[in-house]
């Protein structure tokens, strides 16, 4: 019996572990990227040790928070009437009092 399920496991198909189609073409895009992440961090590394990056900070500044343009403009503050936290719509507000007036209506004249 032992060796009758030896035989029966042999004949059993064994599942592939190669991907391929959507899962193959994202993990290749995935390597292209780390790859290409990697040659940045190998020039950053570089010009770092050589000390070119504190030369190229003191040629080109780059601002604090990113903005690769500097602009002069003058900031205008639109007026506005100062309003609500929320904007009423009339129609709406009508038609609900309406249907509060119609409960309360019938609430009085008996409708559970």
């Amino acid at each position: 019996m032992f060796a009758n399920q030896l035989t029966m496991q042999k004949q059993t198909p064994v599942a592939t572990t190669q991907a391929g189609g959507f899962w193959e073409s994202f993990n290749t895009g995935l390597s292209g990227a780390l790859d290409a992440w990697i040659t940045v961090e190998q020039v950053k590394g570089a010009k770092s040790a050589s000390g070119q990056d504190q030369i190229q900070a003191q040629v080109v500044p780059e601002l604090e928070n990113g903005a690769g343009v500097v602009r002069d403009t003058q900031v205008v503050q639109p007026t506005q009437k100062k309003s609500l936290p929320i904007e009423i719509n009339q129609p709406l507000l009508i038609a609900s009092l309406g249907l509060l007036g119609l409960a309360l209506f019938m609430r009085a004249n008996g409708a559970k």
